[in-house]
């Protein structure tokens, strides 16, 4: 597989916000994506044990996952200049369950805005009402504080705690599963309605 291919998804190629949108993998996100990944501040957050490659080598691993172990991969663009924001995928789908991992990752400098929420919203939104979702899990480090803020503030729950999984700066960390469900993030929506109207022109219909 090239490391020029770009992904297309012919139903879900382009999700707009109001202020972010999603749309699929091009050619001239891949160097974006790489410096994402590996930003040295932030890759403990996501994969701490990713080594370090060449782009070359790293976009063509990339293209691979996607095509053969990741679904739904989206770029996470700010409308107004379309400024890459972070990128997003599912992995460990079970169709039969319609359940899925989630990995929202977003550029260091766009953490502490409110445009890590909005982003985390619509691509919750485009799992859970374009593609019919039931439910998504994600897991998340103990020190990945920033994360854990967002979950709770979608009202994901922790369903399970793996002890000591990951070691990271001198000592072993916990890490957490969380999860949502459809349910939950249409209640999500109605309790939350002032703040997801600023996030996405997205209506949940039951």
């Amino acid at each position: 597989m090239s490391s020029t291919t770009a992904v297309s998804a012919p139903n879900y190629g382009y999700i707009q916000g109001e202020l972010i949108s999603l749309r699929d993998v091009q050619d001239c996100d891949l160097s974006e994506i790489y410096r994402i990944s590996f930003n040295s501040q932030t890759q403990h957050l996501w994969a701490p044990n990713l080594p370090l490659v060449s782009f070359e080598k790293f976009a063509d691993r990339l293209m691979r996952r996607i095509h053969h172990r990741w679904d739904h991969f989206k770029v996470i663009v700010r409308r107004k200049d379309q400024c890459i924001l972070g990128f997003s995928y599912c992995y460990n789908i079970a169709y039969a369950n319609m359940t899925s991992n989630i990995c929202i990752c977003i550029d260091k400098a766009y953490m502490n805005t409110s445009q890590c929420l909005q982003s985390a919203y619509l691509y919750l939104s485009h799992l859970f009402i374009d593609l019919k979702y039931r439910k998504l899990y994600c897991e998340v480090f103990a020190y990945n504080y920033q994360c854990l803020s967002i979950l709770k503030k979608l009202d994901f729950i922790q369903e399970g705690r793996l002890s000591e999984h990951q070691f990271w700066s001198e000592q072993y960390w916990d890490m957490f599963i969380y999860s949502l469900n459809r349910r939950q993030f249409s209640e999500c929506c109605r309790t939350r309605s002032r703040l997801i109207k600023k996030l996405s022109c997205h209506q949940l219909k039951n």
